[in-house]
């Protein structure tokens, strides 16, 4: 055979057996089937609607979709025109009625040209506006929206500035620069805390300089104070969305304990000055790493989930009027249970939450869902998924139902009415 001819037909074979994989056929894990990764749904005006990178249609990467519950589709977000393909749209916020993303249409000049679009799910319209990324550099430095004071901020480097915090008001279309981030600073990441108390709070990650950068912007008489602080004790956890809650006045969140070192993870609080503070060494062995969060206000305390050198990943309770932090008891963890994949959601009167775990016997991890119930104090086993070496990316309720994401592509949906857990398998349209 002629070595050429050989080549491409090895090239035939092995994007036959990448598509054969994509597509699911045959698919060992409950997936959708093309689809290879899936951002956290957002519900909107009555349906779940999610961005993924979809292998079905041309290798087109960030597609809006919503999911259509009375038939059982996942239909394809795409308001342009013939000839147009929206796609590459970022992580979408709900503001003013309106879904607004980061986005490009396929026949834009520049392949990383990126506009500023809102849409209208009522009228199924999509509405640019006049804010774009031209460069490469300038789409990695944006960061996620924040919506306060009835305006979009976010951060980012725009028609070649410095990297600023911008905050843009759909209604009058007034882009304002608030303040610049550091110049110096090359790798980094710019996360918002909760706002309270008429301020907006936000932290610039230097990764570079081991450094955090804190703002707080008052709208009041729109100023910006900002300071440095050490990495070792303003981690960037305490920042991250998913990982702190505003309860009563102040923002919880995980943080380096300084009196370890800065090695480990315990619970921290942030006061309404922007200052950071230890609440509790949970996890008090040695370099132990308690790693709290995933925190939810739940009947009479502020309920998270941490990490014990003993028993793994467990259930706890913060109460904040007597201070006092517990176990909530009766969970079978394992000291190998991870906090990686890690979630907690209020589901019909329960918490539920997933743990990951690592059995040693057969070298396999795997997800498990579990709930507990307050009034009754008892800890419940929904179920493992069929998938191994995943972790869960997303929780989320949606008309009486428990979505969970799964790394592995997987969804998977739980009924507390019937008590299934089952494959969420739609059609695609």
């Amino acid at each position: 055979m002629n070595f050429s001819v050989f080549i491409v037909a090895c090239l035939a074979l092995y994007y036959l057996l990448d598509n054969l994989a994509l597509a699911g056929i045959p698919e060992h894990t409950p997936s959708v089937k093309g689809f290879r990764w899936w951002s956290t749904p957002i519900e909107y005006a009555g349906r779940l609607y999610f961005t993924v990178d979809n292998y079905n249609t041309s290798n087109r990467r960030g597609v809006l979709y919503y999911y259509d519950d009375s038939a059982n589709k996942l239909i394809k977000v795409d308001p342009t025109t013939e000839k147009e393909h929206l796609q590459n749209i970022s992580k979408p916020v709900k503001f003013a009625g309106r879904l607004f993303f980061w986005a490009k249409v396929k026949n834009d000049l520049g392949y990383w040209h990126r506009s500023l679009y809102s849409y209208d799910a009522l009228s199924e319209s999509l509405l640019a506006h006049d804010i774009e990324l031209t460069t490469e550099e300038e789409i990695n430095s944006v960061s996620d929206f924040k919506v306060y004071d009835h305006k979009l901020f976010f951060g980012a480097k725009i028609n070649g500035s410095d990297r600023k915090l911008w905050s843009y008001d759909p209604f009058n279309r007034e882009l304002t620069a608030i303040t610049p981030l550091p110049p110096e600073v090359k790798k980094g990441r710019l996360d918002f805390d909760e706002s309270f108390n008429d301020t907006l709070s936000f932290t610039f990650l230097d990764f570079d300089g081991y450094r955090s950068h804190h703002y707080i912007y008052d709208r009041k008489n729109n100023t910006v104070s900002g300071r440095e602080v050490p990495y070792a004790i303003n981690s960037e956890t305490l920042s991250a969305q998913s990982s702190q809650i505003t309860y009563l006045g102040e923002i919880y969140g995980s943080c380096q304990n300084p009196d370890n070192g800065g090695y480990d993870q315990e619970l921290c609080l942030q006061d309404k000055d922007g200052k950071i503070s230890l609440v509790a060494d949970i996890d008090t062995a040695s370099q132990g790493s308690s790693v709290p969060g995933e925190f939810v206000h739940y009947a009479d305390a502020l309920y998270f989930t941490a990490n014990n050198s003993g028993h793994g990943r467990s259930l706890h309770k913060y109460d904040v009027l007597t201070q006092n932090i517990s176990t909530v008891p009766g969970f079978s963890g394992k000291p190998s249970d991870s906090y990686s994949g890690n979630l907690l959601a209020e589901y019909n009167g329960k918490l539920y939450f997933t743990l990951y775990h690592y059995d040693s016997s057969d070298k396999k991890s795997s997800s498990y869902l579990w709930s507990y119930d307050v009034k009754t104090g008892q800890y419940q086993e929904i179920g493992g998924f069929a998938v191994d070496n995943t972790a869960a990316l997303f929780l989320t309720e949606h008309n009486d139902k428990l979505y969970v994401g799964l790394s592995s592509r997987a969804v998977y949906v739980y009924d507390s009415k019937t008590e299934q857990l089952s494959p969420w398998q739609p059609q695609i349209r």
